[in-house]
């Protein structure tokens, strides 16, 4: 089960699965690819998101699969950021998966609880990558 899938009147248009560990060097491991490419199989979709935490690069990539019609796209997030740089990344990636299906964001209160949870979540993701 991916860790995130946006859906609408049971149709998925986008599938996001995080990685709970750092890229070492440009490629990415075989296993999340197969792992993206059967949830993008699986949902129909052209295209999948891998997260991971930053890499030495911090540059968006991309993967064509070849024989198979989907594209995955490697992002980064750098958890080790303040929160409220931290909920910038997460709201530009949310961004991009919506302009690629016409959605639109709502804004969010950015209320100093939802700042504590963030920071407690990022904590506990640097502490496992």
């Amino acid at each position: 089960i991916p860790d995130i899938s946006w859906w609408i009147s049971n149709k998925p248009l986008a599938v996001i699965d995080a990685k709970y560990k750092r890229l070492k060097d440009k490629r990415f491991p075989n296993a999340d690819a197969y792992q993206m490419l059967a949830y993008c199989t699986r949902m129909s979709l052209q295209e999948g998101y891998l997260v991971y935490a930053h890499d030495a690069e911090h540059r968006p990539r991309k993967h064509r699969v070849r024989n198979a019609d989907v594209t995955l796209k490697v992002r980064t997030i750098d958890v080790e950021r303040p929160p409220e740089k931290l909920l910038n990344q997460v709201r530009q990636l949310a961004e991009e998966v919506a302009s690629r299906n016409q959605l639109a964001i709502e804004p969010e209160s950015h209320s100093e609880g939802a700042a504590a949870r963030t920071a407690s979540l990022a904590s506990a993701y640097a502490l496992r990558v």
